[in-house]
């Protein structure tokens, strides 16, 4: 199995539980958000946009 099998084994599997996927990170952003100040918010959420659109 080379490096290629991983990867497309990985995005299949995103795929076929992209909605999982976008709730891990909408968790991990609210997680930021909290332990950051919050003029950060706003490049946060648009990390987390950014994110979801590339998975």
């Amino acid at each position: 199995m080379g490096l290629d099998d991983i990867i497309g084994d990985a995005k299949q599997q995103l795929g076929e539980h992209s909605d999982q996927v976008d709730g891990a990170i909408d968790k991990a952003a609210e997680l930021i958000k909290d332990k950051t100040p919050d003029q950060a918010d706003g490049a946060i959420d648009g990390a987390a946009a950014k994110a979801k659109e590339i998975l």
